[in-house]
């Protein structure tokens, strides 16, 4: 062998440590929800029932909301997260199903429940009755299923 086939083999098995070593690091890096194969939905539980939410954390994805949607499925729903801590109000415009929707405060405590708001409500809005940083909807009628009232907790998976 010559020289530079030596120093090409050595090239090529930098090359592949290198290759191993960046795969390695950037699996070692990753978390659960990272691993996802939607990062945009998180699982809200609550003390026996779970919901896949999608999260929407923006302003345009905030003001889009469910709007447009035929139907939210038994057991999802959309968390809406807030930057502040407010009284954070909602309406129905666009919307084509009734949902339940559940204000939680910073420690993911129920804070107030509009159980029911229909389409038809619109153009009225719903205000809470204590500042919130989440917001869950879910389909209508979820919260007296489950037994969702102020004060229970819930936990984001």
């Amino acid at each position: 062998m010559t020289k530079y086939t030596y120093i090409a083999i050595g090239v090529a098995l930098i090359g592949m440590v290198l290759v191993v070593l960046i795969t390695v690091l950037t699996l070692v890096g990753k978390t659960e929800q990272d691993t996802d194969v939607d990062s945009n939905t998180v699982t809200v539980v609550f003390k026996n029932v779970s919901v896949q939410a999608e999260t929407v954390s923006t302003d345009a994805e905030r003001s889009k909301g469910l709007s447009g949607r035929e139907a939210l499925e038994e057991g999802t729903g959309m968390l809406f997260i807030f930057d502040d801590v407010d009284t954070h109000t909602f309406w129905m415009p666009d919307m084509h199903f009734a949902i339940d929707i559940i204000w939680l405060d910073e420690s993911m405590k129920v804070v107030h429940i509009k159980e029911n708001a229909t389409p038809e409500s619109y153009p009225e809005i719903f205000t809470p009755s204590a500042s919130a940083k989440y917001v869950l909807e879910v389909p209508a009628g979820f919260s007296k299923t489950w037994g969702i009232v102020e004060g229970t907790q819930a936990i984001v998976r």
